[in-house]
């Protein structure tokens, strides 16, 4: 009995493409002229056929090759199996390793000499075919995009195209995005702005509830500050070299400042020390050993007679026994309990915390005081910028640049202010901070009250340079908030070691 399955493939539907029926009725028939049994159909649909790698069912097909269930692969045309020349000759060789034979419905050809020549060139022919139909596509996508006229794909939520395929507001889907926007400048994540919007009973453009990817996506959007933009980042999330960006290309939904302080929150927010479940071990990262030197880190779990777990730190050298290291592990509670109440008797008490409000004023100050000039420097630059942008954009309606040249330097130039715009933004929210000494003081006392984990994070991170644990006593130096002038009139460092004192306590 000759065994066969059909692979069929359908690109997209603005392609003159068979449909995967009209392709499955052909290989159907075609089994029952030659005798053969159909006992699978694998197919992929809108799907490019220039390579292989994301056909999920084409490399399923391969694979089940091995296990000798068919004698057969049969697809309509050549171009259905592969459109490049090198994956077909290797995909086909897999296939006759596994003594299973390629056949197609319309190119029906023998082993001769005559026939393989001729199926390369069918080959050949179709790479061409697929390699030139995707150049004439990305050329009139370009096109496209230097008019700032949307280039396929979804539409995004709060706009609608006019009769020239540009963007215009509609107002209904607009006002979810200035809610979104909102949200996540007043701390709301991804996650919980997705929730909010679904109890809503709010739906994204597809129709569909919101996940907190698109929610991602959206607030990343340039688009919706009236930029238009094309050509940004590789399938692999990697920034191109020469994108197409333009500035004021259509009504923006959220205003420019708003759009880059989420952009900051977001950025600020990823430097955070993530949880690790459900024993945070907040010292990871500070404590050495005091006999070899390696990490002490967390993540050592035993448990008594009783059968009651116990958690604690331990040396990763002893763990991977990396040396003879025979330091011993040490409780988490009992570790962080030592840290903590040393943090809060030498660091946090009443006298030394109205020492470190003012030091921590004066530091505010101080970078206020640099950020003003760079605020005016940024502002500078950007003037400029737009400047030289308006200038090139005169030479060349006057003719006096090609079009090839203006496209690179004006991309170029806006590449260049958006940076700045970006910067800028972010020295103005570091600007505007109000000093208020009653509630540092506040903050402080609360941290010194406080035993929620985050909390210590902050404690350990602020105040702790390093822990040596030894079997039998324990080195914690601690950041001590000096004075923060220097006789010289420079700010010094308060996290610098020449500005810590550092505790001997017994185990």
């Amino acid at each position: 009995m000759n065994r066969a399955v059909a692979y069929c493939r359908f690109s997209s539907s603005n392609q003159r493409e068979e449909s995967i029926e009209a392709q499955i009725r052909a290989i159907t028939e075609y089994c029952k002229i030659k005798k053969l049994t159909l006992v699978k159909i694998y197919k992929d649909e809108a799907i490019s056929g220039t390579s292989v790698k994301n056909r999920e069912n084409f490399m399923e097909m391969i694979a089940d090759s091995k296990n000798k269930n068919f004698d057969y692969v049969i697809v309509h045309k050549y171009d259905r199996f592969a459109r490049n020349r090198y994956d077909h000759a290797i995909y086909e060789k897999k296939l006759n390793d596994n003594n299973v034979k390629l056949l197609s419905v319309l190119e029906e050809m023998t082993d001769s000499p005559e026939n393989v020549i001729l199926k390369s060139v069918l080959t050949g022919m179709n790479e061409y075919y697929s390699l030139n139909l995707s150049r004439e596509v990305k050329k009139g996508q370009k096109e496209n995009a230097l008019k700032a006229i949307h280039n396929g794909g979804i539409v995004p939520l709060g706009y609608t195209l006019d009769e020239n395929r540009k963007y215009v507001i509609n107002e209904e889907e607009a006002k979810i995005v200035k809610l979104i926007f909102n949200l996540a400048l007043n701390g709301v994540g991804y996650a919980s702005i997705a929730a909010t919007l679904n109890e809503k009973g709010y739906k994204n453009k597809l129709g569909k509830d919101f996940k907190k990817t698109s929610i991602r996506d959206m607030l990343l959007n340039q688009k919706y500050i009236g930029t238009y933009f094309f050509g940004l980042r590789y399938p692999n999330g990697k920034l191109k070299e020469n994108p197409i960006i333009i500035h004021n290309s259509h009504e923006a939904i959220i205003q420019e400042d708003v759009f880059y302080k989420v952009q900051e929150r977001f950025k600020n927010s990823k430097k955070k020390p993530r949880k690790r479940g459900r024993n945070d071990y907040v010292l990871t990262g500070y404590c050495t050993c005091g006999l070899c030197g390696g990490t002490y880190s967390g993540g050592y779990r035993t448990k008594n007679r009783h059968g009651v777990a116990y958690y604690g730190y331990e040396c990763r050298c002893r763990r991977a026994k990396v040396n003879n290291c025979k330091n011993k592990s040490i409780n988490k509670e009992l570790l962080e309990n030592i840290i903590f109440d040393t943090i809060k008797k030498k660091i946090l008490n009443d006298e030394n915390i109205k020492n470190i409000a003012k030091d921590l004023i004066t530091i505010i100050n101080e970078k206020i005081n640099v950020k003003t000039e760079e605020i005016k420097k940024c502002e500078k630059e950007l003037e400029k910028l737009q400047k030289l942008s308006l200038k090139l954009l005169e030479k060349n309606l006057e003719g006096i640049i090609v079009e090839e040249v203006f496209n690179i330097k004006n991309q170029e130039i806006n590449n260049q202010i958006y940076s700045h715009k970006q910067k800028l933004y972010s020295l103005r929210n570091i600007h505007n901070v109000e000093v208020d000494e009653e509630a540092i003081l506040k903050y402080l006392y609360d941290l010194k009250k406080d035993s929620e984990d985050k909390i210590k994070r902050t404690l350990v991170e602020t105040f702790v340079q390093n822990i040596k644990i030894y079997p039998d006593k324990l080195e914690i130096c601690l950041n001590r908030f000096p004075k923060i002038m220097g006789k010289d009139g420079t700010p010094r460092g308060c996290r610098s070691h020449k500005y810590a004192t550092t505790y001997a306590v017994l185990l």
